[in-house]
């Protein structure tokens, strides 16, 4: 049985002339899946604690990721990695 493929055409702001037809991912913003939720009184310092320990987290993971591309890709290519840290 052959699966079906399913169409949609998106709207955009083309780079260079012409028409491509392909593959596409669309990514969606994760700020739209974050839940909100009200804090009960004096929980917002554990809150902020875990936070920052989760930005600490992240940097971390993306200095390891830095250090394997540049040993697996290349030193230019792993750039990208270190522009993320600094934000």
């Amino acid at each position: 049985m052959e699966k079906e493929i399913s169409r949609r055409f998106l709207k955009g702001m083309p780079v260079s002339p012409g028409i491509v037809m392909g593959k596409a991912c669309v990514f969606q913003d994760i700020l739209y899946l974050v839940e909100r939720r009200n804090l009960e009184e004096g929980h917002a310092e554990s809150e902020i604690a875990r936070l920052k320990q989760a930005v600490r987290r992240v940097r971390d993971e993306l200095i390891q990721d830095q250090l394997r591309v540049s040993r697996e890709i290349g030193k230019r290519e792993a750039e990208i990695f270190l522009a993320h840290v600094a934000s």
